[in-house]
């Protein structure tokens, strides 16, 4: 896989016509994340440290010096002859001489009580503004030997923009927040604009959807009916200044319990959910030692949360909900999903920058969880699992040749000890990088979240076979139950899809289609299968079938009654009885209501 990160210089004399002009690459693993330039040179938050570059030949890019913090820095900030930029793993802002950018050096730093995601210079250079995860905080930086931290202004940040005295936060869902700081000392809201809430987590248990609400906390849904899922019950965090003042992740239930892993401390709540239009909280406890947590799971008497920046693994007691207590704390770079069979976890752990591996873990002592096994692909990363049966299926990505690449693995966990992989996919993706958001297993097929829903055959588990795609925007994820997909919109919401004919599946791509429409198959030709796209503009019944050129039907793709929107179907060359047809022309037909349309497709063995 590709960990190395470069820097391009266009030539922007013609910008109708940008021009490249040269690139650098940086050292492996040493990814690039922020660059100020300065007349001609460029500085470059890195991986390990601050890169400082000499641009005044474009053609020909070269590096004058390195400051090595040995992790990754980010958010930087010049002001004359001073660097600043923030190490989010020690919660630091670090304060750099440049004025000789052959030699710099630190001048000071200064530490807050969580990551620090952005910082801000007032005019005058007095003042640095620096957001973290959980308020904006002031510091005087007056003296950049002794920096100093004057006042917060707290609320979920994640970025800010400061223009005279007025900060502007985006607070997440929460909107935009106008901070006064003509008094540093003393920051003042002046106004804010509330956003809707961001759907992070989901849980089904009993006909109950259980969804982590971002500030909004926990809703609670009755989706005996899934087409029409309605809210029964609700809970929310304790208000602090008129802002709500946690965040949900994620959610677990279990026994009647609810447990709500909550970001910004971060903490894990627990509610009892037996009367579902009444939640109450019935405990609580704060996570210690971790910076972010992701994913929280219950089994037995033990809940195992696991987050990134600080530790990996986080086992909580929770014997007695009403007295929640942390018993362990397994060490690591970071971790994100984690699978539970009987007294086994599997938990997709960093190994470093953009790479990514699975460790078994026994927990049959759940006090003092032992790793067994560890499985990593030999290229690419796994970033999201599930486990069915004796294989487990896992997700992830690599970038070659500057293209990016979704994969697939197949890996046969029979003997947890040694991991065995046993089938593999991979495939070109057009636009970003893929961000796995969920894995789900039903009968023979595999649903794969990332951007879009992705469904794949794995009725071979050796050779698994991609089937289609379904776009649902920026969805967070999803949580697969029985025949459905409860798919996290983010601010959207939640959705609910129904699956099982996993040939095809929905898709919206920012809008309703008006018309029928049938697209030309691809590959084409093709020898092991093709895909169709076609567009339904309402609620009817729909057939796609495949002919040969005497009329005679080869295959039916879809029969039944499909919703508004894009789909896609994928066909892999065999007729009905499942047999390879042979090479030759032939008719694939789509028909709802009064429309019909057909086009040809060549086969070619």
């Amino acid at each position: 896989p590709n960990k190395e990160g470069w820097l391009k210089v266009i030539d922007l004399s013609d910008p109708g016509h940008p021009r490249e002009l040269s690139t650098y690459n940086f050292e492996r693993l040493n990814l690039p994340s922020d660059i100020w330039i300065s007349e001609d040179i460029a500085y470059v938050t890195v991986g390990r440290g601050l890169q400082i570059m000499d641009f005044s030949d474009p053609l020909h890019p070269s590096k004058i010096s390195f400051y090595t913090t040995n992790e990754p820095c980010h958010n930087l900030y010049i002001r004359g002859k001073v660097a600043y930029f923030t190490l989010p793993g020690r919660r630091l802002l670090e304060i750099v001489d440049i004025s000789d950018p052959s030699d710099p050096k630190k001048l000071g730093e200064i530490a807050f009580d969580d990551i620090p995601t952005d910082v801000e210079l007032s005019e005058d250079g007095r003042y640095a503004y620096v957001a973290t995860i959980k308020k904006l905080v002031a510091v005087d930086i007056g003296d950049t030997l002794s920096p100093k931290k004057l006042e917060c202004y707290y609320g979920n940040v994640k970025d800010i923009s400061l223009s005279g005295d007025l900060v502007y936060i985006a607070a997440f869902e929460r909107g935009l927040n106008v901070v006064d700081v003509s008094d540093p000392s003393r920051p003042e809201v002046v106004s804010s604009y509330e956003t809707g809430h961001t759907v992070t987590g989901v849980w089904v248990s009993k006909g109950y959807a259980y969804v982590a609400y971002g500030s909004g906390g926990l809703r609670i849904l009755d989706i005996s009916v899934p087409s029409e899922p309605r809210q029964v019950g609700r809970w929310e965090w304790e208000k602090e200044e008129g802002f709500q003042t946690g965040a949900a992740k994620d959610v677990c239930v279990s026994h009647n319990i609810a447990y709500l892993l909550e970001c910004e401390g971060p903490s894990l709540y627990i509610l009892d959910v037996s009367d579902p239009t009444s939640p109450e909280k019935i405990g609580f406890c704060d996570i210690e030692g971790m910076n972010y947590p992701n994913t929280v799971r219950v089994s037995g008497n033990h809940a195992y949360i696991t987050g990134s920046i600080g530790t990996a693994l986080i086992v909580v007691d929770i014997s007695d909900p009403t007295d929640p207590k942390q018993v362990f704390s397994y060490p690591g770079m970071g971790a994100g999903n984690i699978c539970i069979v009987d007294s086994l976890a599997y938990v997709t752990m960093s190994r470093g920058i953009g790479d990514y591996a699975v460790e078994v873990l026994d927990i049959s002592n759940p006090s003092d969880p032992k790793k067994i096994g560890e499985y990593g692909p030999s290229s690419g990363k796994i970033e999201d699992i599930t486990i069915s049966g004796r294989y487990m299926y896992g997700i992830g990505s690599h970038i070659f040749g500057g293209e990016h690449y979704f994969d697939f693995y197949v890996v046969d966990v029979t003997d947890p000890s040694c991991p065995k992989q046993v089938g593999y996919l991979s495939m070109p993706v057009e636009g970003s990088i893929i961000i796995p958001r969920g894995v789900y297993v039903l009968g023979n097929y595999v649903y794969v979240g990332t951007y879009s829903i992705w469904v794949i055959d794995i009725s071979d588990p050796s050779n698994p076979i991609y089937l289609g795609r379904s776009s649902m925007g920026s969805g967070a994820g999803f949580y697969g139950y029985g025949n459905y997909l409860y798919v996290l919109g983010g601010t959207d919401g939640l959705y609910i899809l129904r699956i099982g004919e996993a040939t095809y599946i929905g898709e919206d791509q920012g809008g309703l289609p008006e018309s029928f429409s049938l697209g030309q198959n691809y590959p084409n030709p093709f020898n092991r299968g093709t895909v169709v796209r076609f567009q339904v503009p309402d609620d009817t019944r729909v057939s796609l079938k495949v002919y040969d050129l005497l009329g005679r039907e080869v295959r039916t793709l879809v029969e039944g009654r499909l919703g508004a929107g894009e789909y896609e179907v994928f066909w892999d060359g065999r007729d009905k009885g499942g047999r390879p047809v042979g090479s030759g022309v032939y008719l694939y037909r789509l028909k709802g209501g009064r429309y019909s349309e057909a086009k040809r497709m060549l086969i070619l063995r």
